[in-house]
């Protein structure tokens, strides 16, 4: 397919097309989490704690635009994957894979020894379910209510400092 992707951090103008992408995606959406545009515009304000992050997807036949968005929280040397979602049309052309090694990049940057996602179960997301252990984080664990209210999220880690998630050679990055 020739894919080619673009991966950055989220200005203004591109803001609004990411928080209607976090509000309107339902089978990959890993946390459930759907932060309003004001939500978004105010992680963006502070770099030090947040990164709201895109990545846009062409192919041969054309540019898919804006399909993934992600929000990462820095919590000590871990980066948390507050929100991950990307648009059900082009899943299975390993572009998750793309986006996750970007967030992965993003997080070493900052600093951080370990990227940390996780996933809520809910009835339409059931297809990503398996999505951080095919792709090499160690996990699951399953929160209780006695951790701070996260009952029933379920998380993964990575460690950072071997590379690990790799930009899959399909993908040419732009």
């Amino acid at each position: 397919l020739e894919l080619v992707a673009m991966v950055s951090e989220t200005t203004a103008l591109e803001r609004q097309r990411v928080a209607q992408l976090i509000a309107k995606t339902n089978q990959f959406n890993l946390t459930l989490r759907r932060p309003s545009e004001a939500q978004v515009a105010a992680w963006m304000e502070h770099p030090d704690t947040h990164r709201v992050l895109h990545m846009r997807l062409a192919d041969r036949f054309g540019d898919h635009g804006i399909i993934a968005a992600a929000v990462l929280r820095r919590c000590g040397q871990e980066a948390v994957i507050d929100v991950l979602v990307m648009s059900c049309r082009v899943m299975n052309r390993r572009a998750e894979h793309a986006f996750l090694a970007y967030l992965a990049e993003t997080a070493r940057a900052w600093g951080c020894s370990h990227l940390v996602g996780e996933y809520v179960p809910g009835p339409r997301n059931a297809v990503v379910a398996a999505m951080y252990t095919e792709l090499g984080f160690s996990g699951p664990r399953e929160a209780t209510a006695a951790q701070d209210g996260n009952a029933g999220v379920v998380t993964y880690v990575s460690g950072l400092e071997d590379g690990a998630p790799a930009w899959p050679t399909l993908i040419r990055r732009q």
